[in-house]
Order: C-alpha cells, then sequence, then structure tokens
C-alpha cells in the first residue's frame, strides 16, 4: 500500500530517471514478503538484550516511551527458535536479493523511501483506501529490506504533497556499491533540483 500522493511522485521520479537515460526494469525478489516479520524477529530481541545489559531496561522502563517500552517487552517474549528462523529469513532474503539483481543486470533498485508521507507528531495512523494503518510500522516498511540485507541505500527527495511535506525516493545497491548509489543520486538531483524551502 502506497499513498497517492506518494504513489504520483513516485511515477514522476521513475519517468525522470528513464529521461536522464536509466533503463527500468521490473524485478521479482519472491522473500520480500517475508522482510518485515524477519526483521521484527531478530531486531526486537537484539534491542532488548542491549537494553537489559545497558543496565536500563526494565530497571528504568518508566523512563521510556510506550512504544519504546512496547517493544523492548515484546523482545523479552520472542523465543530463540523464532529469532534463529528470523536469521535464517535473513540469509535467504540477501542470497536472493543478490541473486535477482545479478541476474537483472541492474545497479540499483527504485522504491520509494516511505509509502507515506511523514506523518503529524501525535498522528498514529494513516489511512490509505478507506483502510487504516499503524503510521510507525509504514515508516519502517520500505527500508527494512536494505537494512536485513545490510546493504547500502540513500534516499533523496522528490517531491511535495499538497501540504509541502517531502517525498522520498530510495536507491538500494548491492554490497559496496555505496559509491554507485552516491552518482546515481547526484545524476538526479542536479537534473531535478528541488527548491521548496518551508517558512521558518
Amino acid at each position: 500500500m502506497i499513498s497517492p500522493e506518494v504513489r504520483t511522485a513516485f511515477d514522476g521520479a521513475v519517468k525522470n530517471l528513464r529521461r536522464l537515460g536509466a533503463q527500468i526494469k521490473e524485478i521479482s525478489i519472491p522473500s520480500l514478503s517475508t522482510t518485515e516479520d524477519a526483521g521484527n524477529q531478530i531486531a526486537w530481541p537484539e534491542a532488548t538484550h542491549f537494553h537489559e545489559q545497558s543496565g536500563w531496561f526494565p530497571k528504568r522502563a518508566g523512563d521510556y516511551g510506550e512504544d519504546v517500552r512496547g517493544r523492548l517487552e515484546m523482545g523479552g517474549k520472542i523465543s530463540a527458535t523464532v529469532y534463529l528462523e528470523g536469521l535464517a529469513l535473513r540469509e535467504r532474503f540477501i542470497h536472493e536479493l543478490s541473486a535477482k539483481m545479478r541476474q537483472a543486470g541492474v545497479d540499483a533498485l527504485v522504491v520509494p523511501t516511505t509509502p507515506i508521507p511523514a506523518p503529524l507528531i501525535g498522528e498514529e495512523t494513516v489511512c490509505i483506501a478507506e483502510r487504516d494503518y499503524l503510521a510507525r510500522a509504514l515508516l519502517l516498511r520500505l527500508n527494512r529490506p536494505a537494512n536485513l540485507a545490510g546493504v547500502p541505500a540513500i534516499s533523496i527527495p522528490c517531491g511535495f504533497t499538497a501540504s509541502n511535506l517531502p517525498i522520498g525516493l530510495q536507491f538500494i545497491g548491492l554490497h559496496t556499491s555505496e559509491l554507485t548509489l552516491l552518482r546515481i543520486a547526484h545524476t538526479y538531483e542536479l537534473a531535478n533540483p528541488l527548491n521548496n524551502r518551508p517558512p521558518l
């Protein structure tokens, strides 16, 4: 699910990439659908372990915001077998991502940075196509694949919403492709400067 404003900006950005000479291909990565669960199965217990080892949690649980405290509590309930399953899913995704990109001969994947514009402070849900979604989960959804695979990614602005909120375009590459991603992003930004500045 992607908000209409993000979809419009993303489609425009892809057209601009074509005009700059990029060859756009669609590729399928079947295990992509597992990245959200696998990421949570790994991140939550690791975060809980870190905060416990630091002596902050649960000793100072009252100092945490409700959202962070809730995730640390969930991390403590994830079993070792579920954690190991997440690690196995991550390995499968890493190999599949690399294989699919190499087979297709692409330098980078291009996706929206987030499927929604930046939510307002305190805005916990977002409505897309008459259905409510948790804003925090959506904000992490399209960043999770690169994070899980441990590959480089870069986000640059590609437009604004009607209320002047920025919309991001994300390029994801393979291991050690940082320079390629920087060149792609730099080329795009030079050809598509955004001069909107919020009133300060």
